[in-house]
């Protein structure tokens, strides 16, 4: 089972992404559904695995964080992005939950040492014109709050419609 773990977004900023993908329209570019923050990309794990994970990820404890949406950014490099994203601020309680989680989950995979919170706007399926990027880039962002209160491990399967989610667990903070 491919699985990653991500923090669920309420629908208000869910709404406010899906506004801000509108604006990416471009053929070169693929718009994920189900915007979500991803914390941890797990990899296949044997379905045998699925209940030591379940046992393990209920151990974590960790307070929940207020956090609001920052700038729009790009992996690797705006000059020559794969991925679009919204950044979430402020980073530091994120990183102490990733933290958290990755004392957690210590032996079972590997860690995680570049997690930089944020939320997938597109996917750059070929090369995208720096102009293109620079208008992207300068989408201006409401820096809308919102309360990170829950970690869920997903399952993903890819289709040729995209990737389908399947929410396995869920952890609640607090």
């Amino acid at each position: 089972m491919r699985l990653f773990l991500a923090f669920p977004l309420p629908v208000d900023i869910v709404e406010c992404v899906e506004a801000m993908q509108t604006r990416l329209k471009d053929k070169n570019l693929r718009l994920p559904e189900s915007p979500h923050l991803t914390m941890k990309f797990l990899g296949d794990v044997d379905e045998e695995k699925l209940d030591v994970l379940k046992a393990t990820l209920a151990t974590i404890k960790h307070p929940t964080c207020e956090v609001r949406l920052g700038a729009i950014g790009a992996f690797p490099a705006a000059s020559k992005p794969r991925v679009l994203w919204v950044g979430v601020e402020p980073v530091d309680l994120l990183m102490r939950l990733h933290a958290d989680a990755e004392r957690a989950l210590k032996g079972m995979f590997p860690p995680d040492e570049k997690f930089h919170p944020h939320i997938t706007l597109a996917r750059v399926k070929s090369d995208i014109d720096a102009p293109t990027v620079k208008r992207i880039m300068a989408i201006p962002v409401e820096p809308r709050e919102f309360e990170v209160d829950r970690l869920v491990l997903f399952r993903s399967v890819l289709t040729g419609q995209g990737p389908v989610y399947t929410e396995l667990m869920e952890v609640k903070l607090g």
